[in-house]
């Protein structure tokens, strides 16, 4: 008789960053995942860079489960921090 896994829904934090080139032009924008080490990608939108970083997501977690790891729980948190400028 085969164990069937219940489907487990978890999310993690990602973090989209606009990146600049060396004269401070934008260029494309990157995502990372502060709970899953490694897991990130690049994309030219937002659009593009969810879409993306919901496949790596999967991906690593696929290859963790595979591998026999542990699945990190989600625990990064994000808040807004307001800086004064010529105060």
């Amino acid at each position: 008789m085969s164990q069937h896994r219940q489907p487990v829904e978890l999310d993690y934090l990602v973090v989209i960053e606009q990146a600049y080139d060396a004269a401070g032009r934008p260029t494309n924008l990157g995502a990372y995942v502060p709970d899953l080490p490694g897991c990130a990608v690049l994309g030219d939108s937002v659009d593009e860079v969810r879409e993306s970083i919901q496949i790596a997501i999967q991906l690593h977690l696929d290859g963790l489960l595979e591998d026999g790891m542990l699945i990190p729980p989600p625990s990064a948190r994000a808040v807004t921090v307001r800086a004064r400028l010529g105060a």
